[in-house]
């Protein structure tokens, strides 16, 4: 084995390996051992020397990945940060009396954060830098608090085109969506989703409205698409029944069972047909077809 080994310009330098060489030589012609057993010494010195190399290579790999991703920190005078590099990222925090604004940016996407007097996020736009002639602003999200709540009671994402509105409550959970149509020359509403909760802020109820319209332009009203999801919790942590309307009319239910792994699906179709599965251990085992109340046929499952 070596005794001593370090890497220089490079190159690997051992300290003892020639004088082991020799001695093992000398020993060989002193024994009159046969030659190949001296060379198979000499091969396991020099896999011990690729080895300690490639040791010291991978040491050097480490540490200048790690310099590569090194924080890096600019501050004033008063030690107030300017601006934080990390790899490809980059955070610029701009705070005075006027605007208190943050901007990272990583690889071709910048962020910048805007805060009120209250240091609360009040906007963050997200654009694209991928180049800077085709530069563009991607999404504008804003936000509204109610006296000193840092909790937002309304939420506006604005995208090409497209506006969504959502109001909050104080769990800070969503509680109304307005969705619009949003161009140069108009602005339309295209849907409307309202959430109910209970006690334990569970979903009791989901009621959205999809605004149909005759062409693309957004032009008339055509129809209108009502959808209803409901909710019964029997226990706590159990699955709920679960009922979905269209227009008010009951599409399909699920109904559990107290035995685990039990319940009956429903699926309601046109002209009163409609078909009943029955699950057992998470396993569908029967289907029944109806019309009306009348059995049209049944069918088992092993």
């Amino acid at each position: 084995m070596l005794s001593c080994c370090k890497k220089s310009d490079g190159k690997i330098e051992s300290d003892n390996s020639q004088t082991e060489e020799n001695a093992l030589l000398n020993a060989a012609e002193n024994s009159g051992e046969n030659t190949e057993n001296v060379d198979n010494e000499l091969s396991l010195l020099e896999s011990e020397e690729m080895r300690l190399a490639s040791e010291i290579d991978q040491l050097d790999d480490a540490e200048n990945y790690s310099v590569l991703n090194e924080e890096l920190y600019l501050v004033d005078s008063d030690s107030s940060l300017k601006i934080m590099e990390f790899g490809n990222e980059i955070l610029i925090p701009d705070f005075s009396e006027q605007k208190k604004i943050v901007v990272h940016s990583s690889g071709s996407t910048v962020v910048r954060n805007f805060y009120d007097e209250l240091y609360r996020l009040s906007k963050k736009e997200t654009w694209n830098f991928s180049t800077i002639e085709n530069a563009h602003l991607e999404k504008s999200e804003s936000f509204e608090y109610k006296q000193d709540s840092y909790k937002p009671f309304k939420k506006v994402i604005v995208l090409d085109k497209s506006e969504n509105q959502i109001l909050y409550n104080e769990e800070k959970l969503p509680v109304a969506s307005k969705k619009y149509y949003s161009d140069e020359n108009k602005k339309v509403i295209t849907e409307e989703i309202s959430w109910t909760y209970d006690n334990l802020n569970r979903v009791l109820e989901e009621i959205s409205v999809s605004y149909i319209y005759k062409t693309e332009k957004y032009d008339k009203l055509k129809d209108k698409l009502k959808k209803t999801k409901s909710y019964n919790y029997k226990k706590e942590n159990t699955e709920p029944d679960y009922y979905y309307y269209e227009n008010d009319v009951l599409k399909y239910r699920t109904v559990y069972s107290q035995e685990p792994g039990s319940f009956v699906t429903t699926a309601f179709f046109d002209n009163d047909y409609s078909i009943k599965v029955f699950y057992k251990e998470n396993q569908k085992r029967k289907e029944i077809f109806y019309h009306s109340s009348d059995v049209l046929r049944e069918k088992e499952y092993e």
